[in-house]
């Protein structure tokens, strides 16, 4: 059975660690993802018998760094030593994602 807003879940943590000053946090457990869990700079996620996976019909990457969800981004706002380490049984498992290959396709990002 898969938490339901693992996604906020997840993100809370980061959020939580980074307040305390720490740059690491562990996840364990089956959760199910809603959106992408945004990665900050110099931090490390450990999956250690973590099963992440998408929610159906969901259209994102399960994680993404900081500074890509910044609306004008330049060379010097790059994201660097970000890291994402499994252990143990750590899975990263896609959607039911019926219609997506028609919908990128009319976006035209497969070519």
């Amino acid at each position: 059975m898969f938490t339901k807003n693992g996604g906020d879940n997840i993100q809370k943590q980061i959020d939580n660690a980074l307040k305390k000053g720490a740059n690491q946090i562990i996840v364990t457990g089956d959760y199910e993802i809603e959106k992408a869990i945004i990665l900050p700079e110099n931090f490390t996620i450990i999956l250690q018998d973590a099963h992440l996976r998408l929610a159906d019909d969901t259209y994102c990457n399960i994680f993404i760094n900081r500074s890509s969800v910044q609306p004008i981004r330049t060379t010097e706002q790059t994201d660097h030593n970000i890291n994402i380490i499994g252990v143990g049984r750590a899975i990263l498992d896609g959607a039911n994602l019926t219609g997506l290959t028609n919908e990128m396709l009319k976006r035209r990002v497969f070519r």
